[in-house]
């Protein structure tokens, strides 16, 4: 079991939702899928990365997707 959640995400909208635990109409099924998995975690962290401090992690994510 996890005891400790650590979420980084660049789209601020995602955070937000995952923070509050709110659902809206255009939260999606994997938001809400989340959600529900984060319902009863304690220690659980939900950061916003902007998309410019993601350009890394976002090229690696690219290259190995590409490289298959």
């Amino acid at each position: 079991r996890l005891k400790r959640i650590l979420i980084h995400t660049d789209n601020l909208e995602v955070a937000q939702a995952l923070r509050t635990d709110t659902q809206t109409i255009s939260t999606s099924a994997l938001v809400r899928r989340i959600q529900k998995l984060l319902q009863h975690k304690k220690h659980r962290v939900v950061k916003h990365i902007s998309r410019e401090a993601n350009c890394v992690v976002d090229k690696i994510a690219k290259s190995v997707s590409t490289d298959k």
